[in-house]
């Protein structure tokens, strides 16, 4: 038993046709505001995080007893991973809801 290919019935790709359906996404401007939510959302994000995660490490370290340098850090960059992170996620959901 041998399995046919299928023929297609329609020759144009679709949306290329009289019936082509329209762009359901925003224009260049809202894509630059979807752009100017996440990076201000970010500068807020970056600071905050890193901050927190500063803190918190340098609490453990100094009750630890141990070196400053390498915990803080990593701290440090872990803040600004996070920041980075939430920062686009709120960007993004600050801007669907002003969109919607």
């Amino acid at each position: 038993m041998a399995i046919q290919p299928v023929t297609p019935t329609d020759t144009e790709p679709a949306g290329t046709g009289s019936h082509s359906v329209a762009h359901a996404g925003g224009g260049r401007e809202e894509e630059e505001r979807l752009v100017r939510y996440i990076l201000l959302a970010m500068c807020v994000c970056v600071p905050l995080l890193v901050g927190f995660w500063v803190g918190l490490v340098a609490l453990a370290v100094t009750i630890a007893a141990v070196g400053y340098a390498a915990p803080l850090l990593m701290a440090i960059v872990i803040g600004v991973l996070a920041g980075a992170f939430f920062g686009a996620w709120v960007g993004f959901v600050l801007y669907s809801r002003s969109v919607d």
